[in-house]
């Protein structure tokens, strides 16, 4: 016969095993559309300052070029 603690244990269990597989499937959905990387990470790190030198690079060529079409 389960007993209510086991019951709670395995309620617990299973809902921490879901949370983690679900981080881990969003996680690798994200690298596989081909999003930032490093959108979940807190920590500064080389690859996020590239990632945002380079973005900030494309906006202002991006805002040149249009600034260049309306001329």
């Amino acid at each position: 016969m389960i007993h209510t603690q086991e019951i709670i244990i395995f309620v617990i269990v299973a809902l921490c095993v879901l949370y983690v597989g679900n981080r881990i499937y969003h996680y690798f959905r994200g690298i596989n559309n081909k999003e930032n990387p490093c959108e979940s990470c807190g920590a500064p790190c080389e690859l996020r300052s590239a990632y945002k030198k380079k973005q900030e690079e494309c906006r202002t060529k991006s805002q040149q070029d249009i600034k260049k079409g309306c001329q």
